[in-house]
């Protein structure tokens, strides 16, 4: 296993960065924008902050430059870095999510109308969602501001957003009812609705992002959208069970799933809306996992999806069997960076494989440490969470799969490609690491 280097803020007992797919290390320098906390056993409640810090990837120095309340652990702040000498990251204005840039020199602070989720890789454009509806119905929002739309299962004036990062205006891209409606899907227009997931392409050309809505019988339904990035062009290239993805390259995408089965599409039956055939169902389930197994129905895997949507090719299928977190090398496109949830002993992969001749390359495995939350402020952590989504989440269950008490290596590669860093606890604490693996994609042996 190669030698994994941690980073740590004096004072702080916790660091991290959240998601995989931010633009938060600084291409020219190798410097990281994270985030630390002082404990990891409960998720943030309202007016929780974290340290916005700066973390030099090869001296180790972190130094903190600023103070956020919009955080969460899976994804931190969605912090970034714009150009060489700003940073991005969210917080909360006047009792609403907004966003801010700034500059490290001077400390100079542009407000941006709406919260970052994405930035486009060229140009000082950003992409923004309602983080409050995230919070709400469950997708990994920030817990202390009230949502606008909660009255609107599919509103019209809400979804994908196109933030200047230079005036701070925004401007609708996307509207959540034009997805539901302008694509030919029938789709429940009495279930709550949101967008999460924004991912530019490479050239930035496109984004791609997740649509979900609740269904009747209290799951969840996906579709993999695709839009140019000025928002035209929307269509559906993939929908089901659908999870992590990335683009392999400007036209083709990479997502864990499973396609869209007889059972899964009988789950948007019109009588699933009564409340005694939903409880029938409920009480059913346990014993329709049981008949499933293993079969077709319930395994996922790598999907690539073309512009034509899914035509049946998978990457790596009996290589890579679970699902991650994946992202493919910078500029080159040619090795694929993931990892793996802990097993039952709770261990976790770091892998690589290269693109053209796949081959698992085991770069680290590490054990997370088991942590009890704390459940006396789950209430508070919960606060102004949708009744539907407060009913498929035990207290424990929501702390740990969706506040992310466990701690997911969510790793990153630096933009030359030569590293990759990671989120983890198996020292005892929330940490940021990073390994080398320059030897490896040059087509050396992983040490």
């Amino acid at each position: 296993m190669s030698d994994l280097k941690s980073y740590k803020l004096p004072g702080k007992a916790h660091l991290f960065m959240g998601f995989h797919d931010t633009s938060a290390i600084n291409a020219a320098t190798a410097r990281m924008v994270v985030l630390a906390v002082d404990c990891m056993d409960r998720p943030p409640i309202a007016g929780d902050k974290a340290a916005v810090c700066i973390a030099d990837w090869d001296s180790g120095e972190v130094q903190q430059v600023g103070e956020t309340d919009a955080w969460n652990f899976p994804q931190g702040s969605r912090q970034h870095f714009v150009g060489g000498s700003a940073i991005s990251y969210n917080v909360s204005i006047d009792g609403e999510w907004a966003g801010v840039v700034q500059e490290l020199g001077s400390g100079k602070r542009t407000q941006l109308e709406r919260p970052l989720y994405a930035i486009h890789p060229k140009k000082p454009v950003g992409f923004g969602l309602n983080f409050a509806r995230l919070h709400r119905l469950g997708g990994y929002g920030y817990v202390g501001c009230k949502d606008a739309t909660a009255a609107e299962a599919a509103p019209r004036g809400d979804g994908l957003w196109e933030v200047d990062l230079v005036s701070g205006r925004a401007r609708l891209l996307v509207s959540i009812h034009a997805a539901c409606t302008a694509l030919g899907a029938s789709l429940p227009l009495d279930r709550p609705h949101y967008f999460t997931h924004i991912v530019p392409s490479p050239s930035g050309k496109d984004l791609c992002f997740l649509h979900r809505y609740w269904l009747p019988d209290g799951g969840i339904q996906t579709r993999l959208l695709v839009c140019a990035a000025d928002g035209s062009g929307l269509h559906c290239r993939a929908e089901g069970y659908l999870s992590h993805f990335d683009w392999v390259d400007d036209d083709v995408i990479m997502i864990w799933g499973r396609p869209p089965s007889s059972l899964q599409k009988g789950r948007n039956h019109p009588l699933l809306r009564f409340p005694g055939v939903r409880q029938v169902v409920q009480l059913g389930k346990p014993l329709i996992r049981r008949v499933l197994g293993k079969s077709a129905a319930t395994q996922g895997s790598y999907m690539l999806i073309p512009p034509g949507g899914y035509q049946g090719q998978s990457f790596a299928r009996g290589l890579l069997t679970e699902d991650g977190h994946p992202s493919f090398r910078p500029v080159t496109r040619d090795w694929l960076l993931t990892d793996t949830y802990p097993n039952g002993e709770r261990w976790r992969t770091l892998m690589l494989s290269p693109v053209k001749a796949p081959v698992i390359h085991v770069v680290a495995r590490l054990q997370e440490v088991g942590i009890k939350a704390r459940t006396d402020m789950l209430a508070g952590a919960t606060a102004g969470m949708d009744a539907t989504v407060l009913r498929s989440f035990k207290p424990e269950s929501f702390a740990h799969t969706r506040s992310g008490i466990h701690c997911d290596f969510h790793p990153r590669w630096r933009p030359d490609g030569k590293a990759v860093c990671i989120d983890s606890n198996h020292e005892g604490h929330r940490a940021l690491y990073s390994v080398s693996v320059d030897s490896l994609v040059k087509g050396g042996i992983a040490s």
